[in-house]
């Protein structure tokens, strides 16, 4: 199976039949066994075949579909829609393999918030500083970042599952009385998208305890707390 996803990645361009194979390694439902096998394919087809390419980046039309301004192919939206948690890969990942889901989807998020960040709608977007431990580091945040986890904002189909996905899983983990503080701490550390963060306030809106003092610096930061009375 790997042997044959390989040789579909190394002719994607050129053969469609390759291109159909890749679109079932990440597609809904059908991509579970994968994901408990080999995560790390899933993943790496993901991020080869969902972002946009270099060239095409630099050849945007003149009204470039809203996927597109968040890196991403506009054929990808197509396959993910209505946004949801059984959506993709991700549910299925983050049962099986947390620590690579969680990478990946922070990843995610931080190359479509920065691509979104250098688009036509960059205008939307301010730079917030959040506290640390040590200081203060920026986050990229807008009103359509904070509510993508809850499908209100237009927004890229394949990030919103990945938010809702990742939210879903955190509040189940909570929910059987899991100690998710060192998992909300890694999150917010290598998050750079407002999006991300949005996720975790939500959790521990739900299950403050579960959460504990890694919600703190959040909480003075101002705009946070507009965009959420307005979500």
């Amino acid at each position: 199976v790997e042997i044959l996803i390989r040789s579909a990645l190394a002719n994607a361009g050129r053969a469609h039949h390759s291109r159909i194979v890749l679109e079932h390694v990440t597609k809904s439902i059908e991509c579970q066994p994968l994901c408990a096998h080999l995560p790390n394919l899933v993943i790496e087809v993901a991020e080869k075949t969902w972002r946009l390419s270099p060239k095409r980046s630099s050849e945007y039309r003149l009204h470039p579909d809203l996927e597109e301004l968040f890196g991403f192919e506009d054929s990808v939206a197509f396959n993910y829609l209505p946004p949801s948690s059984l959506q993709g890969p991700f549910t299925f990942l983050l049962v099986s393999h947390s620590e690579v889901a969680i990478d990946f989807i922070v990843r995610l998020a931080n190359l479509a918030t920065l691509s979104y960040s250098r688009s036509r709608l960059s205008r939307e977007v301010l730079i917030v500083d959040m506290p640390t431990l040590v200081g203060s580091r920026s986050l990229l945040a807008s009103a359509r970042l904070w509510a993508l986890y809850r499908g209100m904002m237009s927004g890229p189909p394949v990030l919103g599952c990945a938010l809702m996905s990742l939210e879903q899983w955190l509040l189940s983990e909570a929910k059987q009385g899991k100690d998710i503080r060192e998992i909300v701490r890694k999150i917010l550390d290598s998050s750079s998208s407002a999006a991300i963060v949005a996720v975790i306030a939500s959790v521990a809106l739900a299950y403050p305890a579960a959460v504990g003092d890694e919600i703190l610096p959040l909480l003075g930061v101002r705009e946070l707390y507009q965009w959420d009375l307005e979500r």
